[in-house]
């Protein structure tokens, strides 16, 4: 699939379809809910070192039907896969996995095959080609959504872990949803790198804060454990990440979590501020991300916020220009909008997004048919605090 949108707010009342920009991200299976609120200051868990290797934490520890999270740095932010477990072995990883990226207002979902993670990220001596049928805790099964439905699995080779164009173009992923939250009250996020990031690159030359944070959501398990060489964390329940870019304009969350019931533990639990608002939008294998921005009035009175995509591909960029830019075109011309119960929905066009992640278009699965990469609401929800005021956007 595909995000494509962008969209300013200027006030509290403001409601109006996005405005598609000249930026377009090629993606594959994922979803997205978004809300807009303020929240309270997340404080960093520090969590106990792990034991034993990522591999036998994944088959020895999650629970079928679960989702575990593994965190890393990364940039100015950092990384989470969701690992969604199947009920078909101890080791089955469902497809396809998700992998998202928050660093300063950047938002970047990318979505991978099961294997390239079990042997790039869990494992690199996991045997991923044990056939189908077997009983051992590494069969292939684990690879794919299933041979059975031909309109789920990701990729038409079931027999090799390489993406369609990985050896000719260097394909990595089949892409993802991407977008920035551009500016607030006129305060710009984009980082000035040769300032180290520490203000804006834009002429208001802003000061930017670089705070990323990740910890248990609280009300469920709240387990997680540092491995042992400090680059990753590893989260058996949800997972809560906070940034604030912009200190006196914008705070965000972001909520990922590990079942329904974790999810509901969650929702009961106050100090998971602004979860209540989010809007519900199923992600694949349950991987949904829900992020709660927290926006301040100007002085004065009055908001302004600038959402825009960013430009992405599933190939090196700098090698891959004019394809890269043929694909993205090709994404912008069949996107649409509109606006359904104070909902803004984008969907794009299945055949479209197939030909971006070079894939074949299915005249049963993908002709005439479209995918809904982007649910936002039109709708600030504020209310009356000291010394400022909340004004909570859903989306």
């Amino acid at each position: 699939m595909t995000e494509l949108f962008g969209t300013a707010l200027s006030n509290a009342n403001a409601r109006e379809l996005p405005r598609l920009g000249k930026k377009r991200k090629v993606l594959a299976s994922w979803r997205l809910s978004l809300a807009l609120l303020l929240l309270s200051f997340v404080p960093v868990i520090y969590a106990k070192k792990c034991g034993g290797t990522a591999y036998e934490w994944w088959r020895d520890d999650i629970q079928s039907g679960n989702r575990a999270f593994l965190v890393e740095l990364e940039m100015r932010g950092g990384a989470v896969l969701c690992l969604s477990k199947g009920f078909g072995s101890s080791t089955e990883l469902l497809d396809p996995v998700i992998r998202s990226i928050m660093h300063t207002a950047n938002f970047d979902q990318q979505s991978k095959m099961p294997c390239s993670v079990l042997g790039g990220y869990i494992s690199p001596n996991v045997d991923i080609n044990i056939p189908n049928g077997t009983t051992a805790s590494t069969a292939r099964r684990r690879l794919l959504t299933g041979e059975e439905d031909i309109c789920a699995a990701s990729r038409p080779d079931l027999n090799t872990c390489k993406y369609p164009m990985q050896d000719e173009l260097g394909q990595w992923s089949w892409g993802g949803i991407a977008y920035q939250i551009g500016q607030v009250n006129g305060n710009c996020t984009t980082p000035d790198e040769e300032k180290d990031g520490a203000v804006c690159h834009e002429n208001a030359r802003n000061e930017l804060q670089h705070d990323w944070k990740h910890s248990p959501v609280y009300g469920g398990d709240e387990i997680s454990c540092d491995e042992v060489d400090a680059k990753n964390t590893r989260y058996l329940s949800g997972v809560l990440f906070s940034q604030a870019p912009l200190l006196d304009d914008m705070k965000y969350p972001m909520y990922m979590v590990s079942s329904e019931v974790d999810r509901l533990a969650a929702l009961d639990d106050t100090r998971n501020a602004g979860l209540q608002y989010a809007r519900e939008m199923k992600g694949e294998n349950g991987c949904d991300a829900e992020i709660v921005y927290e926006f301040f009035p100007k002085p004065g009175g009055g908001i302004s916020v600038s959402l825009s995509q960013v430009m992405g591909c599933t190939i090196p960029e700098d090698e891959n220009k004019e394809e890269c830019k043929r694909k993205s075109r090709a994404i912008a011309d069949s996107t649409s909008a509109y606006i359904s119960n104070d909902v803004v929905v984008v969907p794009v066009k299945q055949s479209t997004l197939r030909e971006s992640q070079y894939l074949p278009v299915r005249p049963n699965c993908d002709q005439g048919t479209n995918s809904t990469t982007i649910k936002m609401s039109t709708q600030f929800i504020c209310a009356a605090t000291l010394p400022q005021s909340k004004c909570r956007k859903r989306a």
